[in-house]
């Protein structure tokens, strides 16, 4: 019964640190902390760097746990070489021996099991913690002039549109081929092809929507210039292109209209200097859209802006 309640313990123990078991961890910025105590072997380890910090302690219970199981190996052979023919005593020597073999084996590949699995369960990622107080948002001031316009065609456009992160990689619906995600429309202008077009119709990922066609609209060229343009200075994501339930004669099926968070009159107006279409009040061109589809003004009760061009 002890070996048993051993082996489940160091299983249960490991497949539960073994998320946090990354080569490629995400720092939590604007976390300041200095550790009262160093982690033994890990003295260079920053309290302010959450993610290090907790690898830092799985590696050490890695240690821990090889030392133990060599400690645990040595108790089992040391009983059965005492055994003296004892056939119970046998057995209960192999029964140590095995389950530290098997735990130490577990440990060792936990990461590896979590990355077959699903590799993001590898992999830390932080998000701000918010107090409920409203947080201010630094201003960032645009030249008089306005911003340099982003050179290239679409495709080269699409490109630095990918290497900015500006793209939302999830996505409403799925063609026969791919989920059909602004990252995905952009992939495929980068890769010299057309859009997938996902229809009002569609309401699921798997199986594959109904009225999802793969290269099938390209993006508007000015569309993707003022994006190339804005990311650098004023921060977005795109959250729709081509994909996701719009009205029926939606301008995002015809490769002429984003959607963006967060919703700011800053980053509305920006577009707009870039080549949007100005709303004359009657949802025609860009303007702040709440959840349910209705126009509203930026940022009050406002979801994400609609980007028209």
């Amino acid at each position: 019964m002890y070996q048993k309640k051993y082996f489940f313990l160091l299983l249960f123990f490991f497949l539960s640190f073994g998320i946090f078991f990354s080569p490629h961890s995400a720092t939590s910025a604007g976390l300041q902390y200095t550790l009262l105590e160093k982690i033994p072997g890990f003295a260079s380890t920053n309290g302010s760097d959450l993610p290090a910090y907790i690898i830092a302690i799985y590696k050490l219970g890695l240690a821990v746990v090889t030392l133990s199981a060599v400690l645990m190996i040595s108790i089992g052979g040391f009983l059965y070489l005492t055994s003296a023919g004892n056939t119970s005593s046998m057995g209960t020597a192999k029964g140590i021996i095995f389950d530290a073999v098997i735990g130490l084996v577990i440990a060792l590949s936990s990461w590896v099991l979590l990355n077959v699995i699903n590799p993001d369960l590898t992999t830390i990622t932080l998000t701000p913690i918010t107090t409920g107080i409203a947080s201010v948002t630094p201003s960032v001031t645009i030249p008089a002039g306005g911003l340099t316009p982003a050179t290239g065609n679409s495709q080269d456009l699409a490109k630095q549109i990918l290497a900015l992160k500006v793209t939302q990689e999830s996505g409403e619906c799925s063609s026969t081929t791919q989920r059909v995600t602004p990252k995905s429309n952009i992939q495929s202008i980068a890769d010299g092809k057309a859009m997938s077009v996902c229809s009002h119709t569609c309401k699921s990922v798997r199986p594959h929507s109904s009225g999802c066609t793969d290269n099938a609209v390209n993006a508007n060229e000015t569309m993707l210039r003022a994006i190339a343009t804005i990311k650098p200075t004023l921060n977005f994501t795109i959250t729709s292109i081509a994909g996701g339930a719009h009205a029926q004669n939606s301008d995002h099926y015809k490769g002429n209209a984003i959607d963006i968070f967060p919703a700011t009159q800053a980053l509305l107006d920006a577009f707009i200097a870039n080549g949007a279409v100005k709303d004359n009040g009657d949802r025609s061109g860009s303007f702040c859209e709440a959840r349910n589809g209705s126009r509203v003004t930026c940022p009050g009760g406002a979801d994400h802006i609609h980007i028209k061009f």
